[in-house]
C-alpha cells in the first residue's frame, strides 16, 4: 500500500537532511523519520526524492500537474449525439457547438 506523506512530514524531513556542513546521510535521515513516525516508514528513494525537489524549487509542495481536463463520459456521449444528429458536420463546425455541448461544470479535473 502507498503511503503519502503530509507537507509537514515532506518539511521535516528537509529540516532532517540539514544544510551545508550539518547534512546528514539519507540512511540516517530514514532511521530519525522511522523513530518519529513508526507506522508511517519511507524509503531511502523518498529522502532523495524530497531533497531533491528543495533543492530544485526551494519548497517541497506538490508541483502542478501537466496536461489538460478530463471531460466526464456524459459529455462525451452528448456530443457523439449531437454528431450523430449531423454526421456531414467538418470538425470546425463542432469545435463552435463546442461551449453548448460542453458546459465548463461537467469537465472534472485527470486524477
Amino acid at each position: 500500500m502507498a503511503y503519502f506523506l503530509t507537507e509537514k512530514q515532506r518539511i521535516e524531513i528537509s529540516m532532517m537532511i540539514g544544510y551545508g556542513e550539518n547534512t546528514r546521510t539519507q540512511q540516517q535521515v530514514v532511521q530519525l523519520f522511522i523513530q518519529k513516525y513508526p507506522l508511517r516508514p519511507i524509503a531511502q528513494s523518498a529522502v532523495s526524492r524530497i531533497g531533491s525537489k528543495f533543492r530544485i524549487h526551494g519548497h517541497v509542495r506538490d508541483l502542478p500537474r501537466s496536461g489538460g481536463m478530463a471531460i466526464a463520459e456524459d459529455v462525451k456521449l452528448d456530443v457523439l449525439v449531437g454528431i450523430e444528429g449531423d454526421p456531414h458536420k467538418n470538425s470546425r463546425q463542432i469545435a463552435a457547438l463546442g461551449p453548448s455541448l460542453l458546459p465548463p461544470l461537467m469537465l472534472m479535473a485527470r486524477p
